[in-house]
């Protein structure tokens, strides 16, 4: 049984990584079939887990998916259809699936940094692995890396959409004009929001240049802040 792609598009802007991470936050079932310069392959989903893969040479497993994955151009759609082959394949989970095609094709770093913004534990543990590939390159020295993380990154959940969507509400009836966003760096609210608390960051003075010389504040905007987090703190739009 085969129905009418799901999504579809061309790859470039977005990876085969980024549509894997999608299927995987969705929990589909379902089939991405590949096209990259007349080859044609697919990974099979199941529940949002790659399940098994093909290549053009008609293999599967571990080996085919890692092939797919490196495919940088092409097309692709995604089917609710039946699984391929003999069903599944892969035991692995797709984050370390996709960790071993980020290293069989040396770009794991280039896709960290180079995806389309979006920073979670999968991109995490991507700088992780890449990190601990790095070796010196001058004659006569070593590499020694220390460190962990400090803060986890602060994903788009339901829970954090809900309450932006409040805040925009409560910003419309000040003639604010509230739209989101991601940033670099980090704050405590990222311990928060990986406690499955809704968090909202930016809700401060509007101003530039932060943690630098020409960090500033415009005064004008602290009396319609201060009243857009009263109105938050007072219908946050959801119980505790």
């Amino acid at each position: 049984m085969s129905t009418r792609p799901v999504i579809l598009g061309e790859l470039g802007l977005l990876s085969l990584f980024d549509l894997a991470q999608l299927l995987a936050l969705n929990r589909a079932t379902g089939t991405l079939y590949v096209t990259s310069n007349h080859r044609q392959g697919c990974l099979q989903f199941d529940q949002g887990q790659l399940a098994n893969a093909r290549d053009e040479r008609m293999q599967e497993g571990m080996d085919a998916a890692c092939r797919v994955f490196g495919w940088r151009t092409g097309a692709f759609e995604f089917r609710v259809d039946s699984p391929v082959g003999g069903g599944r394949t892969i035991h692995d989970s797709t984050e370390s699936v996709m960790l071993e095609a980020a290293r069989r094709s040396s770009r794991a770093k280039r896709f960290v940094f180079a995806s389309s913004g979006a920073f979670g534990p999968i991109e995490m543990a991507f700088v992780d692995e890449w990190l601990s590939t790095l070796q010196p390159e001058t004659p006569g020295t070593t590499l020694a890396l220390e460190g962990r993380w400090t803060r986890p990154p602060l994903e788009r959940t339901p829970g954090n959409v809900a309450l932006f969507e409040q805040a925009r509400e409560h910003g419309r009836a000040l003639v604010l004009d509230l739209a989101e966003t991601s940033a670099s760096g980090g704050s405590d609210g990222n311990l928060i929001a990986a406690l499955g608390v809704p968090v909202l960051d930016g809700l401060g003075a509007e101003g530039d240049g932060a943690h630098a010389l020409d960090e500033h504040v415009l005064l004008d905007s602290l009396a319609v802040r201060a009243q857009l987090l009263a109105a938050l703190l007072r219908e946050p739009g959801f119980r505790p």
